[in-house]
């Protein structure tokens, strides 16, 4: 819509914009229609549009209908290994191994699309992401589990090793279009962000040993009370390393 003036924007010029990421994106979907509505919403308060808003409900009458609930679609964990294996068969490609280091790390999308070289601690076996990268815009240090470190060896030598760890076509950042094309080109109708869910249901079942605080911050999750949070200090390092690393031999045991 970027080249159409805010007074020319009607209800079919939302539909056609919201149309291609409705279903495969709802969450984003949402938020995009929201902040579309923000904008027009200014426009007509400073008089640059005199039509009214393009109605929510008007707006889900011409789009296919969301899937219910609000999670992300997550791939079974029994089913992850063979996934796995059969995309580093393949070869190294930005996107595959994007979404492979996603898995064995816990990680979002953003996070990974904008993860660093400089970030990487080989010898301390760390991702150290900072707080501009995260969702709670707190820093995060994420253990890296031997098939995390093996798939970085694979992926990219050592003179290489500068800047974005997986670059777009561009030399930039990957979209996360990328990610998505990749399981898409697998075969997969879920989510990246579902490979968080994966991973907390293998946890679950396949580690009940490890307590569930501790799979909570390997997710970046803030875990417990104000009360709780205020004098848990320790960030569970080294019982994250041990979740992490029997993640690593689960997901992939050939890296």
């Amino acid at each position: 819509m970027g080249a159409l003036k805010v007074n020319a924007i009607g209800r079919a010029d939302v539909i056609t914009a919201l149309a291609p990421i409705w279903t495969d994106k709802p969450v984003m979907a949402r938020k995009v229609r929201t902040r579309i509505g923000q904008v027009l919403a200014f426009a007509k308060a400073r008089g640059r549009r005199a039509e009214a808003l393009p109605d929510a409900r008007e707006l889900r009458t011409g789009l296919s209908q969301q899937a219910r609930g609000g999670n992300f679609a997550a791939m079974p964990f029994p089913e992850v290994p063979a996934f796995a294996a059969a995309e580093l068969a393949k070869g190294a490609s930005a996107g595959r191994y994007a979404v492979l280091f996603a898995i064995l790390t816990c990680a979002r999308s953003a996070e990974v699309r904008g993860a660093r070289w400089e970030q990487i601690d080989l010898d301390a076996r760390t991702w150290t992401r900072p707080a501009s990268l995260m969702k709670m815009k707190e820093g995060h240090v994420v253990t890296l589990s031997d098939a995390a470190i093996a798939l970085l060896d694979a992926y990219a030598p050592k003179e290489l090793r500068e800047g974005l760890i997986f670059l777009g076509m561009r030399g930039g950042p990957l979209s996360d279009m990328s990610l998505t094309k990749a399981l898409r080109c697998a075969g997969r109708s879920e989510t990246v962000h579902g490979f968080r869910s994966s991973f907390r249901d293998w946890a679950a079942e396949r580690m009940p040993t490890i307590p569930p605080m501790v799979a909570e911050m390997a997710l970046a999750h803030r875990v417990g009370t104000a009360t709780e949070q205020a004098y848990l200090r320790s960030d569970l390092r080294d019982m994250r390393r041990i979740l992490t690393e029997a993640l690593g031999r689960f997901v992939a045991p050939s890296l």
